[in-house]
């Protein structure tokens, strides 16, 4: 109850900084923006919104304070406060975002990308902007620009994934999301949604043969401790919005928006950077463990998976055509 009482203060206290800087006459005195994530301050996420708020906190317009480690909340909440203005900013990956506002969550159907300088074109480019005018529109948040968590690859016990044809009945662990659910569906899989505390144990017990993320979360729980081959599938990529209120946008005068936006542009260019070696030192790290890392042909797994893309994309209003256009993006 404590927790309860102490985070609903803390949230009384943002609402009441912001109706502190409600008027053009005030606009160029120092903004406070509170900023929330639910991860460790030491994470890659963490240590990009403290570069953030520094950047911010520097042109002596801005005053950002980050709020680590889901103080404010889990992803979902966090987005909800930002749309009401009680928050000022916050991350959402499209998977949330899109339970809001359902054109965010095309961006990680399966298959969509290239590569991720093809991830980078959409995400900065015109494409997106029409996702932006709607999350601008609809929900009341804008994005500032994205970070990149990197491509999800599949994981195996028993054997490796070197084909669609080996994914035949096996059961993969999923988030429990339509879109993960029905990916693997597709392609041959027996999706098995659980959640991720229980993954050890089930790949222990066979409930499940394998499961699908980033080679991250692979080896912080130990999970390579079971698993033993890693297939890279890049399924999905799952760009994460950085969002703020769209009535805290509006209370900020031209030159502290352009502090702000300025300042998450270069906070995320290098958060991009730093998680691409990060990508590539946890490959490193579990290949020395003995996880077995192989390439496959991923056509025959784009083509599989047309229907699924066509499926939940005919599920949002002009969906059909977006997915077009970010998949011919160059």
């Amino acid at each position: 109850m404590g927790k309860h009482l102490c985070k609903e203060g803390i949230l009384a206290g943002l609402l009441l900084l912001s109706l502190l800087v409600t008027t053009p006459a005030i606009a160029q005195q120092k903004v406070a923006l509170s900023v929330a994530h639910q991860n460790q301050a030491a994470s890659v996420i963490g240590v990009a919104f403290d570069r953030m708020a520094e950047l911010a906190n520097k042109s002596g317009i801005v005053e950002m304070k980050v709020f680590a480690g889901g103080t404010l909340g889990q992803e979902r909440e966090m987005i909800e406060q930002t749309m009401a203005g009680v928050m000022d900013m916050c991350i959402a990956s499209p998977g949330n975002l899109g339970v809001f506002e359902p054109s965010a969550g095309l961006l990680a159907l399966p298959f969509i990308y290239r590569d991720v300088e093809h991830v980078r074109i959409v995400a900065d480019g015109p494409v997106f902007n029409k996702i932006n005018d709607r999350l601008i529109k609809n929900i009341g948040v804008r994005s500032l620009t994205s970070g990149f968590p990197g491509f999800r690859y599949t994981y195996t016990k028993s054997k490796a994934v070197q084909s669609i044809e080996d994914f035949k009945g096996m059961k993969i662990r999923v988030p429990p999301s339509e879109v993960h659910v029905e990916t693997f569906k597709a392609i041959g899989a027996n999706p098995t949604p659980i959640a991720f505390g229980e993954i050890y144990t089930s790949l222990q017990t066979g409930v499940i043969e394998g499961m699908e993320n980033i080679n991250e979360y692979i080896y912080e729980p130990k999970l390579h401790e079971q698993l033993k081959f890693a297939s890279r599938t890049g399924h999905m990529f799952e760009p994460w919005q950085i969002l703020i209120s769209e009535k805290s946008w509006q209370k900020l005068s031209e030159s502290q928006r352009q502090v702000v936006k300025d300042a998450a542009v270069q906070a995320w260019k290098e958060q991009r950077e730093k998680q691409a070696a990060r990508n590539l030192e946890f490959e490193n790290i579990l290949k020395n463990a003995g996880m077995k890392f192989n390439d496959i042909n991923r056509e025959p797994l784009r083509q599989a998976t047309e229907p699924v893309r066509q499926k939940l994309a005919a599920k949002v209003p002009g969906g059909v055509e977006l997915v077009k256009e970010i998949m011919a993006a160059k």
